[in-house]
């Protein structure tokens, strides 16, 4: 009796045995393939850039997740055998068109939009902050004067049902402990019965803007400032 194996059994065995040692060299292959750093910073930065719709700061990262997103699309499309994510790629890419063409068609549409009639737009950088802790000449001129003013609320004694509150012009004075001086900081008394808190969101006042000849005690709102000598009384408030 012939015991040697059959040429063509023989034959499959090598071909399964060859066809498994390929597989597990690929997936070595694979496993060593190294995911674009743009392709994930592109990502990450499309992310953030999309909070822009709501804090306009964040749109500036739009266009570094536009750039990352297309510079790892060409890097991966050149050595596809060495790198990956083109899925990042592509998603951060996508997420950095929208926020800029987006976010700058919205905020826009609300720049324009956001002033009542009657009411004059108004900011801390152009019209009341000052080299000294003194009202600038401008601010003089609006005494009296019914005017529009975005900023955020500065955190004080209280954190809610606030009826008055120091308002700043600085995502970082009002929210990561910065120390403005008296010229940055506007006194808010909120309309009749309204209240707000503290938060982060940026917050839109009409109101009548009023400067104080003298240093206002500002104890029962904050002990961390001198006081204030701007103020507005708020007629609408969101």
């Amino acid at each position: 009796m012939n015991h040697l194996p059959d040429k063509s059994v023989a034959e499959n065995q090598f071909g399964n045995a060859l066809a498994a040692g390929q597989g597990h060299v690929t997936g070595e292959a694979e496993l060593y393939q190294l995911r674009s750093k743009s392709a994930t910073l592109s990502l990450l930065f499309g992310i953030f850039a999309s909070v822009g719709f709501i804090f306009i700061i964040f749109m500036a990262l739009a266009p570094l997740a536009i750039v990352l997103g297309w510079h790892g699309l060409r890097v991966i499309r050149r050595y596809p055998e060495e790198y990956s994510g083109a899925g990042f790629a592509k998603l951060g890419l996508a997420l950095g068109l929208i926020s800029l063409v987006g976010g700058s068609t919205f905020h826009t549409a609300v720049y324009l939009t956001e002033v009542r009639e009657g009411y004059e737009r108004i900011t801390f950088y152009a019209d009341l902050k000052n080299k000294v802790e003194k009202p600038t000449d401008r601010a003089k001129e609006l005494d009296g004067k019914k005017v529009f003013l975005k900023g955020y609320v500065r955190p004080g004694l209280r954190r809610d049902g606030l009826t008055e509150f120091l308002m700043v012009g600085d995502f970082g004075d009002c929210c990561f402990g910065g120390s403005p001086n008296l010229s940055e900081i506007v006194y808010i008394k909120m309309p009749p019965d309204q209240t707000t808190q503290y938060d982060f969101m940026l917050r839109k006042i009409h109101g009548t803007f009023r400067l104080n000849q003298q240093l206002q005690k500002s104890d029962r709102i904050a002990n961390d400032v001198a006081g204030y000598i701007y103020q507005i009384d708020a007629d609408y408030y969101n």
